[in-house]
Formats: C-alpha cells, structure tokens, sequence
C-alpha cells in the first residue's frame, strides 16, 4: 500500500481522545491501538474500522459519526493522533541511528 506521509498506515500507533461527550464516555477519555496488517483498529462499542490509507480528520469523522449513530452519545468530539514514526539507517551512512 503506497500512502502519502499524512496518512494513516498499518502498524502506525494511534491515540484517540473522546472530548465534549454528552453523556460522558463509556470507554474512558482516551483510547489506544495500533492498526493492524489488514488496516483496521478495534475501537470500543463500534468495532472494526478500516484506517489504513485515511487522514486523521476522515477518520475523526467517521469515528464521532458511528458513535452517534449507534446512540452511544448525543455529541461528541474524537481527535486521532498518528504516534511518531521512527526509522533505523545503518550500514555505510554519514549519521547512521533512529531517524524521525
């Protein structure tokens, strides 16, 4: 899968962050996944859900629509946060170690 450096890839870590619920969240305030090998994370109430390949915003939106729609919460905000992606260089390079 070719994705562009702001999206959403399989083994990324993810951070979501359950704002503003109106009632308050079943789940907690924050929840974390990674996504795994087919794309999908397991969210808490609503299941599986294909993030692979998508912006957060897309995905915040998805995620805060099937939480009202399911009747979990009258309002809600969802934020989605990509934990950093590190990368190892070795062999014959100037500055071989962890890259950001």
């Amino acid at each position: 899968m070719n994705c562009s450096a702001d999206e959403i890839r399989p083994g990324d870590g993810l951070t979501i962050t359950f704002a503003d619920a109106n009632p308050p969240p079943i789940q907690g305030p924050e929840y974390r996944d990674r996504v795994k090998d087919d794309g999908n994370i397991q969210l808490p109430l609503v299941g599986s859900i294909k993030v692979a390949g998508r912006r957060s915003g897309d995905v915040e939106r998805e995620v805060q629509r099937l939480y009202i729609d399911k009747g979990y919460y009258k309002r809600i905000t969802v934020t989605v946060r990509v934990e950093e992606r590190y990368y190892s260089i070795g062999g014959e390079v100037r500055n071989p170690g962890p890259k950001q």
